[in-house]
């Protein structure tokens, strides 16, 4: 059985990228997380997985933590990891220095405080790492990234040169593209799909999937684009099961066993 990485993006149902020109961040504060029922859901299934259970890596947003710090520390306690994901799910290529130290460095510091854990990995919003991004890694302090897909690693030796690990995430190539081994494509071709990838794909394999995913009921956006609309909304009525079966075929750990 193959060992693989678990992890998770625990940002808001509307800080999502393909939302970005529909929704004003302004009224970010006003809106429902919807974050605490899907929490606990993967919280209950990684701890049914055999004897021990299974551990998971959670990579969070600064804004999530800071509002509700209580499921921040629930998920420490009940034995994963806690990695970044920025402060608040902005896309990194557009931010200046300044923004990038907020969403970098001083997101991590806030997830240390509120979890009273260090915070040793790293996974870029919409996977958008840039050389600027790693520059701010390295003072910030972090050990690894997962912000790459195999195949698509054009930054990794600016990682390597950087003394930054990077745990790539799994993929297979579907109409002469790569697609990556979680989220919506996941959701869309179906876990069969990898199934190549579970046994034949470089070790560790590396799994993403969102909270967010697993509430197939949170508020819907029509003044998304249809595309986006379907990207983020088909088959999460399905999500549960798909992991369900994922979780049975590899051998799942956290990121920071792999160091």
């Amino acid at each position: 059985m193959k060992k693989g990485l678990l992890t998770f993006d625990v940002e808001t149902w509307f800080s999502v990228t393909d939302f970005a020109e529909c929704i004003d961040r302004q009224s970010f504060s006003r809106m429902p997380l919807r974050l605490e029922k899907p929490i606990n859901l993967l919280l209950d299934m990684l701890d049914e997985q055999g004897v021990t259970g299974v551990s998971a890596t959670f990579f969070f947003m600064g804004a999530v933590a800071e509002r509700e710090p209580r499921l921040l520390r629930l998920v420490t306690e009940r034995g994963h990891e806690i990695g970044c994901h920025s402060m608040r799910h902005r896309l990194l290529y557009d931010l200046d220095d300044a923004e990038l130290k907020t969403e970098i460095m001083d997101a991590k510091r806030l997830l240390e405080d509120i979890a009273g854990c260090r915070v040793q990995g790293f996974r870029a919003p919409t996977f958008s790492l840039t050389k600027r991004v790693i520059e701010h890694m390295v003072k910030a302090g972090y050990r690894y990234d997962s912000s790459l897909w195999v195949g698509r690693d054009d930054l990794l030796s600016e990682l390597n040169e950087a003394g930054i690990k990077e745990f790539a995430i799994s993929t297979r190539r579907f109409m002469k593209r790569l697609v990556p081994m979680g989220g919506g494509y996941m959701r869309l071709l179906g876990p069969g799909f990898y199934n190549k990838v579970l046994r034949q794909g470089p070790e560790p394999l590396v799994l993403y999937l969102h909270p967010w995913e697993f509430d197939p009921y949170h508020p819907r956006m029509p003044q998304a684009s249809l595309w986006s609309r379907f990207k983020h909304y088909n088959g999460l009525g399905r999500t549960k099961a798909i992991l369900s079966s994922l979780l049975r075929r590899a051998k799942w750990g956290t990121c920071r066993s792999a160091l």
